[in-house]
């Protein structure tokens, strides 16, 4: 199988970026990761390689975190495993391959990361107040009278 780097690249504050690389397979469906709550909270930024195989379909199979910060290689993989690729073409038929992607987590400047963290930090101090109830994504509701 052949290796494959994706150039696809993110740029925002807290986002992530993939690294260019000579071959150009790029992602034509992608989105950055979510930036883990803790992590922006203790100020953790890097690069997480993910190792994977692009399917014949275009799709991402078999990924693993080959280095990185462990506290960002769960979210890397998990938004590269939604990403989708035109298939790789050997002698004009798809073909399987080995795909290498780099997934740069940053904050920005020195500010940008103060102010990421000093959110972050806020956030799960609220969400561990007992007073305090987290958000509820479906609150139950009360049953119709009639």
């Amino acid at each position: 199988m052949r290796r494959l780097r994706s150039p696809l690249a993110f740029l925002c504050i807290v986002a992530a970026q993939a690294i260019p690389s000579p071959a150009q397979q790029q992602p034509i469906s992608a989105q950055g990761p979510i930036y883990p709550l803790a992590a922006r909270a203790a100020g953790i930024e890097g690069d997480v390689t993910i190792k994977a195989v692009l399917a014949t379909d275009g799709t991402v199979h078999d990924l693993r975190a080959i280095a990185g910060p462990k506290e960002l290689q769960q979210a890397a993989i998990d938004a590269v495993g939604l990403w989708r690729y035109h298939p790789y073409l050997q002698h004009g038929k798809p073909s399987q391959t080995d795909l290498t992607v780099t997934v740069r987590f940053r904050f920005g400047n020195k500010k940008q990361k103060a102010e990421a963290m000093a959110k972050a930090q806020a956030e799960l101090a609220a969400h561990s107040d007992p007073a305090t109830p987290g958000p509820q994504i479906n609150p139950p509701v009360p049953p119709a009278t009639n």
